[in-house]
């Protein structure tokens, strides 16, 4: 009996060693693979970037804390990302399943010509998944953040205190297809929801200082090209016909409700060509708003709210009155019902 003891602690501790061996070098390699990716995006003009990279969880995960770190597309024309951290963990036995944490503040700043506005980000639920499909491949990138908080750029519609913005919820999920879907050339599906926003009252007049809801789900098709940079694929997807399909808007901000779904795309100049149903009720209420605001003339509101009146019909969903308003974006021009509204021009591309 006590030889089979001996036998079985000698099977376990070398078990143990054998274990702990192969962690050291799996991290040892995880640690490698990320500091050679972020060189080779170095390399191709990003930044890609952390003050310091640890890989910790032994004995039964990994899990890789960057501090400081920050991601930037390449040339002056362009994004950046940055945070206090960012923890990402793999189990063995689920390697299709990354659990990701983003704790501490976040900024995402637009480089353009040299400036930079920025919108500082922190979460109260900073949790993520990232998952893999087959060959390694990103499979979908799900964010539920809970509570958020946003601090808006500086703005002369805003005093230096009152500047954040709140979400009471906030869930982002990005689902790539490698490859694109053979027949609807889908490449990449996102969806929004946001519950309960608070904007700062500067920016909402006349409307109501909280967006209740704002939902929606976007696909991405056509070609991006294998290669080149931002600009590139961007020319790519829009020569290959691609386009946006907008399947899901939901907006509830008082007194308006929309709905609505559509598609764009760009032109030969880069302008917005699109094409959009949206189903707005409460346009009495808006009128009524934007007239006590003194932005539009008690003669403009009444006839605004006859006509919307007489576009209106009863959704027999809800029994709201509805008004379904197109919206069209062709030839540098936006308009809605057939009524040219403002002028668009060509949409710039990164410089790189």
């Amino acid at each position: 009996m006590a030889r089979w003891l001996r036998i079985g602690a000698i099977a376990v501790t070398a078990s143990a060693a054998l274990w702990a061996g192969g962690w050291f070098v799996v991290a040892a390699m995880i640690d490698a693979r990320i500091r050679a990716w972020a060189a080779a995006e170095t390399a191709r003009g990003a930044r890609v970037a952390f003050a310091a990279l640890e890989v910790q969880g032994f004995p039964t995960r990994f899990r890789v804390g960057a501090d400081a770190w920050e991601f930037a597309t390449a040339g002056t024309d362009g994004w950046s990302l940055r945070g206090a951290r960012l923890e990402a963990t793999l189990v063995p036995w689920d390697r299709a399943t990354i659990a990701l944490r983003l704790p501490g503040p976040h900024r995402l700043e637009r480089r353009r010509a040299g400036d930079a506005t920025g919108l500082d980000i922190e979460a109260q639920r900073p949790d993520g998944v990232l998952r893999l499909a087959t060959g390694g491949r990103v499979g979908a990138l799900e964010l539920d953040l809970g509570q958020v908080v946003l601090t808006l750029p500086h703005s002369p519609l805003l005093a230096a205190d009152q500047r954040n913005a709140t979400i009471a919820r906030l869930q982002i999920a990005i689902r790539p297809t490698d490859p694109p879907h053979p027949q609807t050339r889908e490449f990449l599906a996102l969806a929004l929801r946001a519950e309960d926003t608070v904007l700062p009252r500067g920016l909402t007049r006349p409307m109501d200082a909280t967006i209740r809801l704002a939902d929606a789900q976007i696909a991405l098709r056509g070609e991006t090209g294998g290669g080149g940079g931002t600009a590139e694929r961007i020319l790519a997807w829009r020569d290959s016909g691609g386009v946006v399909e907008l399947s899901r808007l939901e907006l509830d901000w008082a007194p308006l409700r929309l709905t609505g779904d559509g598609t764009a795309a760009l032109d030969a100049r880069n302008r917005p060509q699109a094409a959009l149903t949206l189903r707005v009720a409460g346009l009495p209420d808006l009128i009524d708003a934007l007239a006590r605001a003194r932005q539009i003339g008690l003669a403009q509101a009444a006839a605004f709210k006859a006509l919307a009146a007489g576009m209106s019909r009863t959704d027999p969903a809800t029994g709201r009155r509805e008004v379904a308003l197109p919206v069209t974006a062709q030839d540098g021009r936006l308009a809605g019902a057939g009524i040219a509204l403002m002028p668009l021009a060509p949409i710039p591309l990164p410089a790189r």
